[in-house]
């Protein structure tokens, strides 16, 4: 878990949902619920706030408009 705080925040593949309302249940990613537009950005950055560099960290961007140095992503490669 030490890679995942505090060097970036992470874009995902889910569309934003408030409350998970109608989002899948199986723990693949909501690609249908809600506005596309608006996307999730998880965790904190190195120039945060230390209560902001958590796993829990939730926040909703739209990707075309919010492009920052301290926002990446994590590539995961599935054998299948």
């Amino acid at each position: 878990l030490y890679d995942m705080h505090g060097n970036v925040a992470e874009w995902c593949e889910d569309i934003y949902v408030v409350n998970y309302e109608g989002a899948p249940v199986d723990g693949t990613a909501n690609t249908t619920v809600g506005d596309p537009e608006w996307r999730v950005l998880r965790g904190g950055t190195f120039n945060d706030f230390p209560t902001n560099m958590r796993l829990m960290r939730r926040e909703k961007y739209r990707a075309k408009v919010l492009r920052a140095a301290v926002n990446g992503l994590r590539i995961v490669a599935v054998e299948k």
